[in-house]
């Protein structure tokens, strides 16, 4: 959790403002470095307000002088001339009816090539779809001919305002009033966005704010559309630059208009309000060659806001740091997220904006060391998610020592409460105290993690496991200082946990969530943490009884602390939803999880790591309802959405990729499953290591793949290695391995080696109903599978009494619209037909090929299952005919 900024204590008339950096008298007001009020906050050279636009052909034409005061154009009279752009000039007029006053373009006559006479035109179009108060309206369009040929024109609102630096310079807007306008200037953009458009080119110099304090955005001339009507958006090449350098994202400087969105406009928005609180812009460009300036952009990291302007920092800066990241997949999605975490900074509320995680920081410092990272590759992945943000805590400690210095100035100001604030300040220092020492444990662990890792230290290569359990030793350290011991335990455990070590992790998250509960209490945001970690934890190990518990328990304390749409919440309700789906109580599962995602979707959005994992549990849940469209379609989002943002080897990517291989091997789509898989394994070996329970998942369902391929050798050495890693890193109880075991003993069947299924498919139900339950669906996948096996061994009346028992338990715990219990109905009917009992066979095979058919097509082997016994049914009681037509 961010933590929240404090109100500032008033100060006496008189005292000077930290943020109003006016000269004391005299002189035109301006911020520091210079700035011009026309040229935005902080000019800083010759690139700074240079806007780059697509190259046009060559000019044919000449210029024509500027229209004469009282020219007419249709239904406008010019007045005077407002100013001139890279386009056309721009004229103050007045329109006949109704009356008023006008801006009016016209695109000048030297200017008109086709490419920038459509540009023009598709300014307009642009302007006429966007209507809200922060972007200036457009009234008309049309052409004119003034002596020398048609002449494009349009007429849009005026407005009577000064340019976004001058205004904030002449008002001496304090900290509050900037954010406050700076939140509305996003507003106006995310409309645009909702409508589809990418500015491309937003800057000081096209934001006006009127006298009221409305800011009103400008010049659309070389915006994007973006979705259905993409195409219709005027090309830009690869190589062509559009926009204003210091204000370009680094996807933007690079030229490629095909890697723009709106998180381009997002970096934008994020250098103004770098330079509307630093009164600079984040990167000195001034007179450098543009591959410089795109290299600074593309590589260097702005100096801090507090660094430049000491009256700011915390919480704020890092919203600026969000917005200004390199990566867009690290920015705010939308400039309403951006607008929504300024707000709750003015209003003391927890930000969206975190610290970069240490996966981030380790795969920035591995690009700066890449001798030293190549030996320690393990230690990435561990890091993943799992080591506490440093920085994070190291802000919260700066923003404590300011809240205990703003505290102590309070007690000066207020001597009627000299002892109250006195105490409320030493309790501010205590605070303030207790986060440096947690930063600096939490530094120390870091450090011994990264050093005990690096092979110049240690003489070989140390694994992240050998790391995590000598920082584990030094904990007796921290007896007594329970927070901080809780903060080392919480991130040893989720390193454990990234590196799929869930036994190990175990006792560290206990320990964490004991320590905060007892110091915090159970609504705390950290307790409440804790208590998550715990109960994912628990899940990896498939002890989801306990699991449960604990989810249960920690979703309405998040819905009663942060409220029920906080991504703390739905990322609750999503961990419900998966271990529901584990405990095989799909109702319930899919009303968690699609509530979760709709939140989600929301905030923090669709590419979000959070709301990308609500999207793939939904998407596997709906595949075990048998709704496979719905299923299949979420399953392409979140793949393609992970490829994009976080790229082909992240973790949560490699995940997508074999469900979605599942999937589409479960609707018999085996060709496009297979590159699938084996992409997911060789990536995972890789990234994840070869004992990782997701390689491990990979490497099975390779060997399935091989067994309905007949490459029967190959996938029964590939479910051998897969169950002896699983048989001691997760245990026998545990539910993949469960579904191992049961897997290879079906492809022996079918390799009529019964004995040995039989052996390895009992020890696999009896270790499903001890650790799992007699409804969990790996239970009733190892009935369904040692019924088939007792058909296989003629023993039909214990194969009807296995499989009875699965339909029966499937039907009421999958809901209706699962096709499982149809398929352990069909199995069901086969011993039937076995047994000499086709009457009650009959139905039974009917209902199923019906709902197989319905779920899984006609030509799914399940669905082929079925009909081949209805047909084998109907010659057995003499219907020749109804058989003959099953068989066609």
């Amino acid at each position: 959790m961010s933590s929240t900024q404090p109100p500032r204590p008033s100060r006496p008339a008189g005292d000077a403002d930290p943020l109003d950096t006016r000269p004391a008298a005299g002189g035109e007001a301006t911020l520091p470095a210079g700035s011009s009020a026309g040229a935005g906050l902080g000019r800083s050279g010759a690139l700074h307000d240079e806007t780059i636009r697509a190259s046009p052909p060559p000019l044919i034409g000449t210029t024509r002088a500027d229209l004469a005061p009282g020219t007419r154009i249709d239904a406008y009279t010019v007045l005077s001339v407002l100013g001139r752009g890279g386009m056309g000039v721009v004229y103050r007029a007045e329109q006949d009816h109704p009356r008023r006053t006008v801006a009016l373009k016209l695109l000048r006559r030297g200017l008109m090539t086709a490419e920038l006479v459509n540009r023009f035109e598709f300014e307009v179009q642009v302007l006429g779809r966007l209507q809200h108060p922060g972007i200036a309206q457009v009234y008309e369009a049309g052409t004119i001919d003034v002596g020398d040929g048609p002449q494009p024109y349009f007429a849009m609102e005026l407005i009577e305002g000064r340019p976004l630096s001058a205004f904030v310079a002449d008002h001496r807007y304090g900290l509050r009033q900037r954010l406050e306008l700076f939140a509305r200037i996003c507003d106006a953009v995310q409309h645009a966005h909702t409508k589809g458009v990418i500015h491309r080119d937003l800057k000081p110099a096209n934001i006006l704010v009127t006298a009221e304090g409305q800011p009103r955005i400008l010049d659309f001339g070389v915006a994007r559309v973006i979705g259905d009507e993409a195409a219709h958006t005027l090309a830009t090449t690869v190589g062509q630059l559009v926009g204003t350098v210091p204000y370009m994202s680094p996807e933007q400087i690079a030229g490629d208009p095909r890697e723009l969105d709106t998180r381009t406009d997002v970096y934008s928005l994020g250098v103004i309000l770098y330079e509307m609180l630093a009164g600079r812009l984040p990167y000195d460009l001034a007179h450098k060659p543009l591959p410089e300036a795109a290299r600074i952009i593309r590589d260097e990291e702005p100096p801090r806001l507090s660094s430049v302007n000491q009256a700011i920092g915390g919480d704020i800066e890092w919203v600026v740091r969000r917005a200004l990241e390199k990566e867009r997949g690290r920015r705010y999605e939308t400039a309403s997220d951006l607008a929504a975490d300024v707000r709750r900074f003015l209003a003391d509320q927890p930000l969206l904006a975190r610290p970069p995680s240490a996966w981030y920081l380790f795969a920035k410092f591995s690009r700066r060391n890449r001798a030293a990272v190549v030996a320690t590759g393990v230690v990435a992945v561990a890091l993943v998610g799992g080591l506490v943000a440093l920085s994070w805590l190291l802000a919260r400690t700066l923003k404590a020592e300011r809240d205990a210095s703003d505290r102590l100035a309070e007690v000066s100001a207020a001597r009627a409460a000299e002892q109250e604030a006195r105490e409320q300040a030493e309790a501010e220092s205590r605070r303030a105290q207790l986060e440096a020492e947690t930063t600096a444990a939490v530094n120390t662990f870091l450090n011994t993690v990264l050093a005990s890792a690096d092979p110049a230290r240690g003489g070989r290569e140390m694994t992240v496991r050998e790391a995590l359990d000598n920082a584990s030793k030094d904990l007796g350290a921290l007896a007594g200082r329970p927070l901080i011991e809780a903060a080392v335990r919480s991130t040893i455990a989720r390193s454990y946990r990234a590196l799929g070590l869930a036994e190990a992790a175990e006792g560290h998250a206990r320990a964490a969530y004991e320590l905060r509960q007892k110091v915090l209490g159970e609504s705390a945001a950290a307790t409440l943490e804790s208590l998550n970690d715990l109960a994912s934890i628990l899940q990896d190990q498939s002890r989801l009884e306990q699991a449960e518990g604990l989810f249960r328990a920690a979703l309405p304390l998040y819905e009663r602390t942060l409220g029920p749409e906080a991504p703390e919440t739905l990322t609750t309700r999503n961990n419900l939803g998966m271990l529901l789906i584990m405990r095989g109580s799909y109702p319930e599962a899919e009303e968690h999880l699609r509530a979760a995602l709709a939140g989600q979707r929301k905030n923090p959005g669709n590419e979000h790591l959070a709301t990308l994992d609500t999207i793939s549990n939904l998407s596997i849940l709906l595949q075990f309802e048998g709704k496979l469209e719905e299923a299949e379609t979420l399953a392409r989002e979140s793949l393609a959405t992970r490829r994009r943002v976080f790229g082909n080897r992240h973790p949560g990517t490699l995940v997508a990729v074999n469900n979605l291989g599942t999937l589409l091997s479960s609707l018999g789509k085996s060709a496009e499953a297979e590159p699938l898989y084996f992409e997911s394994l060789e990536l995972s070996r890789d990234v994840l290591g070869p004992e990782h329970p997701e390689t491990l998942t990979s490497l099975t369902n390779c060997a399935g793949l091989l067994r309905d391929r007949g490459e029967l050798d190959r996938a029964e050495q590939m479910y051998r290695e897969a169950l002896a890693l699983r048989d001691r890193t997760l245990g026998p109880g545990h539910a993949d391995t469960i579904d191992n075991r049961r897997a290879l003993a079906m492809m022996l069947a079918g390799r009529s080696r019964l004995d040995e299924a039989d052996g390895l498919l009992a020890a696999a139900l009896s270790a499903a109903r001890e650790s799992l339950g007699d409804e969990h669906p790996d239970t009733l996948a190892c009935l369904h599978g040692l019924g088939r096996l007792r058909l296989l061994q003629k023993r039909p009346a214990e194969a009807e009494a296995l499989l009875r028992e699965a339909a029966e338990t499937a039907a009421r715990t999958m809901g209706p619209q699962a096709w499982r219990p149809a398929q352990f109905d069909a199995a069901r009917a086969e011993a039937l037909l076995d047994l000499g009992r086709p009457v009650e066979a009959e139905p039974l095979l009917l209902a199923a090929h019906e709902r197989l058919s319905a779920a899984l097509g006609a030509d799914h082997y399940h669905t082929r299952y079925a009909r081949d016994l209805l047909a084998r049914l109907y010659e057995q009681t003499g219907r020749g005919d109804q058989a003959a037509r099953w068989r066609n």
